[in-house]
């Protein structure tokens, strides 16, 4: 597989106020455990695009500096708080001018459409070096995305409003109407010991407090430009319930209640090496066209899998894939209808400038093909 875009630039937000929620009351005073800023402005951070990667690519457990809280000075240690975050993306369909801010009201008119998003995070290199700039080093090793891309015009059924926003937002960021989806979703980990999955999280998009339109608006609203294939994250997503939360850091409470697989016997508080996290296909029929967002955990790196370049594929007459665009179609992979399903099979495309244009040759049905890990 390869990744559905050119990741120009790379933006996570921080979105759910459950999740920030829990992971104030975590580290500071429960009883003020959101920000002073936080229910004024959707928080969020640049990242790396340069680290984007499709999903099955196998992650390598990141060094860093860790300080432990009986040390004195910090160490140079492997990560031995290494956690997965449950998300989504949205990606920028349209380039705006240096200066010029989006308007809130129109900012859904660029979203090209949606991901599974895995914001893999170092936590114990992140305690020690997020203060005061934020995270660096404990997210910037890697970000998993799936490779297919949903529209917004096919979640348009799915349309929900979103919670309640008190104090009101700042003129720029108010909205009318319904912005948020009902998209259910889930994490599944697996061991490598283990021939079967546990599902350690059940949640839904729809409870993000922060809309995707509102998140755009106040990323442009200083006058910062976009570009087409720009990638921005929703921040983990968790709900009220504890098997909602969207990261090992709240599932487990940061390691003081482990987590019991289906084994009956096998315990996490955060990933081992072999550990296969897996974001699955919900039960939403249109929802299959999200590609399950998996990848392994792995003291070393391993090739990945794809379509070799030049390579004809099956059923396309003479359609090749490019040479110059295997592995990151340039910018943007856009279609003139709101379906983005199953694979290179069904495309035929043609080069244009800033996007590749596919027309869907045949959909024999909305189900994707399962993926295997590498």
């Amino acid at each position: 597989m390869h990744l559905p875009i050119n990741v120009t630039g790379y933006t996570d937000f921080y979105s759910s106020k459950e999740h920030a929620t829990n992971v104030g009351s975590m580290f500071r005073d429960p009883a003020n455990a959101l920000l002073p800023n936080w229910l004024h402005l959707p928080v969020g951070y640049n990242g790396r695009a340069s680290s984007v990667v499709v999903s099955g690519t196998d992650i390598r457990r990141p060094m860093g500096q860790v300080k432990l809280p009986s040390a004195e000075h910090p160490m140079f240690s492997a990560c031995a708080k290494l956690d997965f975050e449950l998300e989504t993306a949205f990606i920028v369909g349209a380039n705006t001018a240096l200066g010029e801010p989006v308007s809130v009201n129109h900012a859904e008119d660029i979203i090209f459409g949606m991901v599974l998003l895995n914001d893999w995070s170092a936590r114990d290199i992140q305690q020690w070096e997020y203060v005061p700039l934020g995270p660096f080093n404990a997210k910037t090793f890697a970000t998993s995305i799936s490779p297919w891309v949903v529209t917004m015009e096919a979640l348009e059924p799915f349309r929900v409003p979103g919670p309640a926003q008190d104090p009101q937002p700042l003129p720029y960021l108010r909205q009318v109407g319904d912005h948020s989806f009902d998209i259910s979703l889930a994490v599944d980990l697996q061991p490598a010991d283990s021939d079967r999955p546990t599902t350690i999280c059940n949640t839904n998009y729809r409870a993000m407090y922060w809309s995707m339109a509102q998140q755009l608006a106040h990323h442009t609203v200083s006058g910062c430009n976009l570009c087409v294939g720009d990638l921005m994250a929703s921040g983990t997503i968790s709900g009220i319930a504890p098997d909602s939360f969207g990261s090992l850091l709240e599932l487990s409470w940061n390691g003081q209640r482990p987590l019991t697989l289906i084994d009956g016997h096998t315990k996490r508080s955060f990933l081992e090496d072999g550990d296969l996290v897996d974001l699955p296909r919900n039960s939403n029929p249109l929802f299959d066209v999200f590609e399950a967002d998996y990848a392994a955990v792995l003291r070393d790196n391993r090739p990945g899998m794809g379509i070799p370049c030049g390579q004809q594929l099956a059923g396309l007459d003479d359609n090749t894939v490019p040479d110059a665009q295997c592995g990151a179609i340039r910018n943007l992979v856009a279609f003139p209808f709101a379906a983005i399903v199953v694979s290179y099979q069904h495309f035929t495309g043609t080069r244009n400038d800033d996007l590749f244009t596919f027309g869907i040759r045949h959909i024999p049905h909305l189900c994707i093909e399962s993926n295997h890990a590498v």
